[in-house]
Formats: structure tokens, sequence, C-alpha cells
């Protein structure tokens, strides 16, 4: 009797043993499901976007390999009068035009009279008044943030505050080059891609559209400070009112983005006789 109440002692001691396991392997498995399920619902924790809820839509459910895939585009929009509308929008069009598929999402940081609708785009806010500081810093923090993403792009539609022949000819080079297939492919041995990059006279992309590898942002200086830090230096450039020489005032903003010394740039245009501005001079 004794060894019978010691046999049935042991195997229920057995099942109890296999029913805990059992339940451990199973709490195991929900656990990890649940952790997969949180991380596939992440968001873009971003100062500018965090309540857009496009964005949250566009994100949801995809994996950090998606993301790798993909080039966002800041763009920096900017209307002057509301006359211009039909003029900047057909800009937009234009430069919109040569996105690849992976060139998404589409971020446009407006400013001046009026807010344009543009259809396939998200809208971080609107400002009666600012410059390509405010993008180019949503852009810094978006790197900052989100270290899957490898590659943005930036882009202005030049012009739309002076039309002019040239203007619009620098526009589509830059364009053309900052979207090209070239740019999106480039590997570590360059990290800002344009049509044309020139050391002088200061190290910039004339125009200011590009390419560039997120790890290289994250080294940057915010753009709002690097525009203050630029203006409190003294040179030569000052005594001749010529601040595009040295890349202060807003024209940090060209300057920026080649601003580190482990910059590697690259460009595309192979013609030595444009070196910068409109005609190499």
């Amino acid at each position: 009797m004794r060894r019978e109440n010691s046999l049935m002692s042991c195997r229920n001691l057995v099942r109890l043993i296999f029913a805990s396991t059992v339940c451990i392997e199973i709490f195991k498995v929900l656990y990890l499901h649940s952790k997969i399920q949180d991380n596939s619902a992440e968001v873009v924790d971003h100062p500018l976007i965090s309540t857009t809820k496009n964005l949250r839509q566009e994100r949801r459910g995809e994996e950090r390999k998606g993301d790798r895939d993909r080039i966002p585009v800041f763009y920096n929009l900017f209307v002057k009068h509301k006359r211009d509308i039909s003029r900047v929008t057909d800009i937009v069009s234009e430069q919109k035009a040569l996105l690849q598929p992976y060139h998404k999402p589409f971020f446009i940081q407006s400013m001046g009279a009026v807010q344009l609708n543009i259809s396939d785009a998200i809208f971080l806010e609107h400002r009666p008044k600012g410059t390509e500081i405010l993008t180019l810093h949503s852009l810094w923090n978006f790197c900052r943030d989100n270290k899957q993403v490898e590659k943005v792009v930036y882009l202005h539609p030049k012009g739309s505050f002076h039309p002019s022949e040239l203007n619009e000819n620098l526009r589509k080079f830059l364009t053309a080059g900052a979207l090209s297939e070239e740019c999106a492919s480039v590997d570590d041995a360059c990290n800002v891609c344009s049509s044309r990059f020139s050391p002088l006279p200061n190290p910039h992309t004339p125009g200011n559209m590009w390419l560039a590898r997120c790890d290289y942002i994250r080294q940057l200086i915010d753009p709002i400070d690097f525009e203050q830090d630029m203006n409190s230096f003294q040179s030569s450039c000052m005594k001749r009112d010529t601040p595009w020489c040295d890349g202060r005032g807003r024209h940090s903003a060209e300057h920026w983005v080649h601003s580190h010394p482990s910059v590697k740039p690259c460009d595309l245009y192979k013609n030595p006789k444009y070196v910068w501005n409109y005609e190499g001079e």
C-alpha cells in the first residue's frame, strides 16, 4: 500500500512539473508575441510629426527593414504671395515627378503666405515666416530619432521666391541629382551626394539640394545652433560684407550639411567648368 501511494505521489509530482513547464513555455510564447506586436506598431516620435495621424497610419505595422529600403524626402516649401500659388504648385509637381517609389515619406515644411494643397505628402507645419533652417532642423531630428533609416533627401522649390531662368535651370539640375539612382545607391565611401559639390568659397552644394546618410547627419550640430555659431565668427568676409563667402547668415543653410570634418562628398556632374553659383564664378 505504501509503495502504491509512493508511486501515485511520484506520478502526481511528474504531472505537476510537466504542467508547470507547459505553462511557463506558453507564457514565454505569449510574452514574445506581445513584444513583436509592440515593435511592429512602433511610431516615429518626432517633435513636429508625433501627432500626425497620416504618419502613424503610414508606419504602423511596417518592419524596420522596410525603413532601410525607403529614403524620406524633406521639402522646404515657400510661397511668397497668393498670386504665386499656381506657379509654385507647378514647381512642386515638376520636382515630385522625379520621385522614385522608394522616395517616401514626402515631408513638407510649409512657409509663406499660404499652405498649398499637395497630394501624397505629410505636412509638418505651416508658418507665415521661416527659412530653410526649419526644414533642416526637422531632417536632423528625424535622423537622430530614427536610426534604422539610412538616407534622407533635402529639396526645395528654388525660384519660388526669385523666379528666373537661372534659378529654373539650377533647380532642375539639382533635383535630378538629389533624386537620382546614383545618389540613392551610394555606399559608405560617400555620405553627401549631389549634382555638384564645391569647396569654394566654403564646402557646400550650390543651390542646396542633396541626399545624405543619416549616420553622418547625426554627427552634425543642430542647424539652428549652427547658424548662430557661424554668425559669431569673425573673418574678412564680415569686413567685405559678403556673408556667403564663409557660410554665415542665411548662407549657413547651404554650408551646414558639409560642415563636419568627416564629410565625404560626391557629385555627379563631370564638367569641371562649373564650380559654384550659377556660372562658376
